[in-house]
C-alpha cells in the first residue's frame, strides 16, 4: 500500500536529521507538500467518520527536541484541518511541542510554519475558554522567536490579547514594562496588523489598570503608525479610545503626532464624531459633570458597541477632578458648601475624600487641608502647611531617577548596535561621499539594527480590516 501523505512527511523528517542544511532542504520540500498533508487531515478529521489516529500515531513517532522544523509543517497543516471536537487534542499536542521545540534549530529556517501553529493556538485557546494556559504557553515561547530582548515578535500582540480576554490586565502590562520595543525581529511573519494590535491591545491593558498616561502613550503610537492615505479599523479604535484615555490622563484634547498624514488624521477625526462631540462637552470652558453624563448617556450605544462605556463613565469623576485642580490654582481658601456646589457632589464629605484622593496623588499643592471648624477648604503651599510630605518627593524623585538609568541604559545598547549595523555603515559611508543624506532625516538609515527595512511593517491595511474587542 502507497504511503500517505502524513507517513512520507513524518519519513523524511526523520531521516532528515538535524544538520542545518538538511533542515533547509526539509523546510523546502514539506513547504511544497503542505496542500496534500492539509487534504489528508481535513478528509480525516471531517469525514463522514472523523478518526484522530493518523495524527496522534504521526506525532507519537516525532521527536519534538530533535525533529523541531518538521513538526512544524505537520502541526501547521494539523491547525488548519481542526474543527471542534478535535480542538483540545490540538491544543495540547501543540503545548507540548512548543515547549520541547529546540531554538537553535527552529532558526536555521524561517520561523512561519511555527508562527501558524501559534497563531491557531490562540484561535483555539480562545474558542475553548484557555486563555491563560495559551498566554503561559505563549511567554515561554517567546525566546524561541525573539533572537534578542526588546524586538517584537507576532506573541506579543497574542499575548496581550489573552490576557485581555483572560482579565489579566496585570500579566500584559509586566510584558509590556519588562520588555520594551525597540526594534521589529526579522524573517518571524510579523504583519502590519500585528504592530498596531500589540499598541492597541497594550493601551487597552494599561487603561484597565487605570495607567492613563501610559495607555495613552501606547494607543497614540498605533494610530501614528505611518500609512499611504488608507486607515486601518484597527487606527480608528485606537483613535476613538485615546480621545477617551486621554482626558482620563490630562483632562486635555487628545493631540496627534505631527507626522500623521493630514488625510488620515482627517479621516480618524470624521470616523469619530461622536467621541469628539464627548471630547468637546469635557473640554468646554462651562463644562458640568450634569452636561457630561447626558452627552454619555446620548452615545451610549456607540460607545457600548466598541467597548468603551467603561472608560467614558469615568469621564464624570474625571471631570470633578479636573475642576478642583483649577480651584486649586483659583483661591487660597474656598468655603466647603462652595466647593462642593462647583464640583457638583453630592455631600461636604464627598469633597474631602476627593480632595484627599489629589494631594495624595500630588495633583494638588500638598499642604491643602479641610478646615473642619470654619468649613473652609485651604489650599496652602506646601512650606505655609510645615511640609510633612518630603519622603514622598525623595521616593518619586529616586523611582524616575531608576527608570531613566534603566532607559538610558538600553539607549545606549541600541546606539552600539546601530552603529556596527554593516548596511548603516555603508550607508552611512556612501552618505559621506555623495555629500547627501538618505534614509530617516539625513541619518542614512536603511534598516533597524535587526536588518529589517522599515517597509516591511509600513505596509498600508486595508481599511476595512476588522479586530475583535476585547475589552468589556
Amino acid at each position: 500500500m502507497a504511503a500517505t501523505a502524513l507517513e512520507s512527511a513524518v519519513r523524511r523528517i526523520v531521516e532528515a536529521g538535524t544538520e542545518a542544511d538538511a533542515l533547509k532542504r526539509l523546510n523546502a520540500d514539506l513547504r511544497g507538500s503542505r496542500a496534500s498533508l492539509e487534504q489528508q487531515l481535513v478528509e480525516e478529521l471531517q469525514g463522514d467518520e472523523p478518526s484522530t489516529a493518523a495524527i496522534e500515531a504521526s506525532l507519537a513517532a516525532l521527536d519534538f527536541g530533535r525533529h523541531g522544523v518538521g513538526a512544524a509543517h505537520i502541526f501547521a497543516a494539523f491547525a488548519a484541518a481542526v474543527t471542534t471536537p478535535h480542538m483540545a487534542l490540538f491544543f495540547d499536542a501543540a503545548a507540548t511541542y512548543v515547549l520541547a521545540a529546540d531554538v537553535a534549530q527552529l532558526r536555521t529556517v524561517d520561523a512561519v510554519p511555527f508562527v501558524a501553529v501559534l497563531r491557531r493556538v490562540v484561535d483555539v485557546a480562545c474558542e475553548c475558554k484557555r486563555e491563560l494556559e495559551a498566554a503561559r504557553l505563549l511567554l515561554a515561547a517567546l525566546p524561541k522567536l525573539q533572537p534578542r530582548p526588546h524586538c517584537l515578535t507576532p506573541l506579543h500582540p497574542a499575548i496581550l490579547r489573552l490576557c485581555l480576554l483572560g482579565r489579566c490586565h496585570h500579566i500584559a502590562a509586566r510584558l509590556i514594562d519588562n520588555d520594551a520595543i525597540f526594534e521589529v525581529a526579522p524573517d518571524v511573519d510579523l504583519t502590519p496588523a500585528d504592530y498596531l494590535c500589540y499598541f492597541y491591545y497594550g493601551g487597552t491593558a494599561l487603561a484597565g489598570l487605570l495607567r492613563f498616561r501610559d495607555a495613552a502613550e501606547m494607543l497614540r503610537l498605533c494610530v501614528a503608525m505611518p500609512s499611504q492615505g488608507e486607515v486601518s479599523a484597527i487606527a480608528v479604535a485606537a483613535y476613538r479610545r485615546l480621545l477617551i484615555v486621554n482626558l482620563l490622563a490630562s483632562r486635555e484634547p487628545a493631540t496627534l503626532p505631527k507626522h500623521v498624514n493630514r488625510m488620515v488624521a482627517d479621516a480618524l477625526r470624521e470616523a469619530s464624531k461622536p467621541y469628539k462631540a464627548l471630547e468637546d462637552v469635557f473640554t468646554a470652558p462651562e463644562a458640568t459633570v450634569a452636561g457630561l453624563e447626558e452627552a454619555i448617556a446620548a452615545r451610549a450605544d456607540v460607545l457600548e458597541v466598541d467597548t468603551n462605556l467603561g472608560l467614558a463613565n469615568q469621564l464624570p469623576k474625571a471631570l470633578r477632578r479636573k475642576k478642583l485642580a483649577s480651584l486649586s490654582r483659583s483661591y487660597m481658601t474656598i468655603p466647603l458648601g462652595k466647593a462642593t456646589a462647583a464640583l457638583e457632589l453630592d455631600s461636604a464629605e464627598a469633597t474631602k475624600r476627593l480632595t484627599m484622593e489629589l494631594v495624595d496623588e500630588r495633583q494638588i499643592r500638598l499642604g491643602t487641608k479641610v478646615d473642619e471648624e470654619r468649613a473652609v477648604l485651604s489650599f496652602m503651599a506646601e512650606a505655609d502647611a510645615g511640609g510633612g510630605h518630603g519622603r514622598f518627593s525623595v521616593a518619586a524623585l529616586q523611582g524616575t531617577m531608576e527608570r531613566v538609568l534603566a532607559l538610558s541604559e538600553r539607549i545606549k545598547s541600541l546606539d552600539v548596535a546601530i552603529n556596527v549595523d554593516p548596511k548603516y555603515l555603508q550607508q552611512k559611508t556612501r552618505s559621506e561621499r555623495f555629500g547627501h543624506a538618505a534614509g530617516f532625516g539625513g541619518m542614512g538609515i536603511e534598516a533597524g539594527a535587526g536588518g529589517q527595512s522599515s517597509s516591511d511593517i509600513l505596509d498600508v491595511l486595508d481599511g476595512g480590516q476588522q479586530i475583535e474587542e476585547v475589552l468589556g
